[in-house]
């Protein structure tokens, strides 16, 4: 499966040869890192139809 282009989120099948899949991989965009660890809204744009709704991170200030 692969992503087909546009602003919806839709994919597409096609064939590949066995040695091709899972063979290679592709760091994250640097656009999609901001302050050196966390992830712009352009990430989450692009990521949410695939992985749903990121779940909140806490910290430790919460506990005290």
């Amino acid at each position: 499966m692969r992503r087909k282009p546009g602003g919806r989120y839709e994919i597409e099948t096609f064939l590949t040869p066995l040695k091709t899949v899972a063979r290679e991989t592709k760091h994250m965009d640097a656009s999609y890192i901001e302050n050196g660890n966390n992830i712009t809204q352009v990430f989450i744009d692009y990521a949410a139809p695939i992985i749903g709704k990121l779940p909140v991170v806490g910290s430790f200030d919460e506990i005290r």
